[in-house]
């Protein structure tokens, strides 16, 4: 098993570190990417592509969870929901309106067919969407890493 995150041709690669200890499944080397992307600053216009969402606690659950089941075989694909980007702006939005948040987007045509349904039919459960972005802006104001009147989103990629 493994999981592979890929910079986008808008990222760069800055930085690459192996991670303490081997993969629980297969114990090969584990290591950590930092990819610089567009997004980390706020931008006046964004495109407003579907995009594929989860929750971070959701994901290690489905790591776990695949782990630990010997039926688990080949690719999981873990996300359960699909919006465009102004519709997730605009539930962001809704929660925390103290930012200041992208007001045009240039539409992009196209469709994202990926569904968890073989992650599901092993038991996977998910969040609902809004308590993902509650917890996470309130995680992020926690640790000072966003601040209300500041752009945003200044360290959230999309």
């Amino acid at each position: 098993m493994s999981i592979m995150y890929v910079c986008q041709e808008e990222e760069k690669e800055l930085s690459r570190q192996e991670a303490p200890g081997a993969c629980l499944k297969c114990g090969g080397n584990v290591e950590a990417v930092d990819c610089a992307n567009k997004w980390r600053t706020i931008r006046d216009t964004m495109d407003n592509s579907e995009r594929l969402y989860v929750d971070v606690r959701d994901l290690s659950e489905a790591i776990l969870l695949l782990y630990e089941n010997p039926k688990s075989k080949w690719r999981y694909i873990c996300s359960k929901y699909l919006l465009r980007t102004k519709e997730f702006i605009a539930k962001m939005a809704s929660f925390f309106p103290g930012y200041s948040y992208p007001k045009t987007f240039t539409e992009k045509t196209g469709h994202t067919l990926l569904i968890s349904k073989k992650l599901l039919k092993l038991g996977w459960s998910y969040r609902p969407l809004e308590e993902t972005i509650v917890d996470t802006i309130k995680n992020y104001e926690e640790l000072g890493l966003l601040a209300k009147g500041k752009p945003f989103p200044s360290i959230i990629t999309f």
